[in-house]
Order: structure tokens, then sequence, then C-alpha cells
């Protein structure tokens, strides 16, 4: 679990939330902030994999043989393109219990206690 430093180290820090946007939000909202945020950086770090991949495929067609066809997934195949079955999870009864704290720390901070 993350500390309440590294929680606003992420959502100051990497997210660019102003220190009053932090304080004004409740402890769910910020934790969702940050899972949006890192989706948002893994797919840029998909999209990047992806080009360079198709810059391969091309680069490497005129001398793949008379007739025949690189495609990309013969280069090589991500395991975000492979298919899995959906995680359901459950938060444990510390995991809740450490969102109450955390959300009580949260509007504590602020003042609304």
């Amino acid at each position: 679990m993350m500390t309440w430093n590294q929680i606003r180290e992420i959502a100051i820090g990497q997210m660019g939330m102003s220190n009053q946007d932090f304080l004004d939000s409740d402890f769910v909202a910020v934790m969702d902030g940050i899972k949006g945020f890192n989706q948002m950086k893994q797919l840029e770090f998909r999209n990047k994999w992806e080009q360079t991949r198709w810059l391969a495929t091309i680069s490497l067609q005129p001398y793949s043989g008379k007739g025949k066809t690189i495609k990309m997934t013969d280069l090589i195949q991500f395991d975000w393109e492979r298919e899995e079955k959906p995680k359901t999870r459950q938060l444990t009864k510390e995991q809740i219990e450490w969102r109450k704290r955390m959300d009580a720390i949260m509007r504590k901070n602020h003042g609304q206690a």
C-alpha cells in the first residue's frame, strides 16, 4: 500500500494537481485520478511500442521475399494483445480500513472532519 506522502507526490508531482485541489478532493477521487493517470501512461507506453513495431515491419518488408508479407505480429506480439479473462478483485478488510483512514486524513487536513 502507498503511504500518504506517496499519494500526495503522485497527485501533485506527477499528475499536476494543485495542493488545494488535492486537499479539496476525497480519498477515493484522488485514487481514481491516480488510476486514470496510470492508465493514460500505460496507453502512451503501448502506443510507442506499437509505432516502433510498425516501423520495423515496413522496414523489413522489402526483404521478406517475393510474394511474402510480414505482419506486425510476426515480429512480436505484446502481452496486451493476448486475450485474458477479466480479473475480479475483492478488497480485503485491511484495504477497506486503509481507505477509510486515508479519507479521514484528507478530511482532517482540509478541515472537513
